[in-house]
């Protein structure tokens, strides 16, 4: 159900605030998702929305960034089963689709650069991974 999926998340937010807070650190990252700025229309994406919520409440003195990629590109090794029983490939899209996916690697360098910076910011940062050719 997704009310209780909602409900849980928001209890695993909550969670993270207080481990924030409790051990002092001074810089968060969230990895959230597309979508997550959105009040309502967003599906389980809400979860992240709700997340973002509850972390901007954090101290001042606390860096927050969100990096809010599109779907993540891990290869197609979950496909092989499927592929091999349909002899294609399938998915929920529509044959003129244009599908939005971010490499792993792409949202890794992100984080590595926030992570990095010297001075982070202490207000909140969205930071919208676009995809690159490639």
């Amino acid at each position: 159900d997704a009310d209780k999926l909602t409900e849980k998340a928001k209890i695993f937010a909550n969670n993270y605030f207080e481990a924030i807070i409790k051990s002092g650190v001074k810089r968060v990252i969230y990895l959230s998702s597309i979508g997550a700025d959105m009040k309502q229309g967003n599906g389980l994406i809400a979860i992240h929305h709700n997340a973002e919520n509850i972390l901007k409440k954090l101290p001042s003195e606390v860096g927050i960034s969100f990096i809010r990629p599109a779907g993540f590109y891990k290869g197609l090794f979950n496909y092989i089963p499927a592929i091999k029983h349909n002899g294609f490939i399938s998915a929920n899209y529509g044959g003129d689709d244009i599908v939005v996916w971010v490499s792993n690697l792409d949202i890794a360098v992100n984080i590595f650069v926030y992570f990095t910076i010297s001075k982070l910011p202490t207000k909140e940062r969205k930071v919208l991974l676009k995809t690159s050719q490639r």
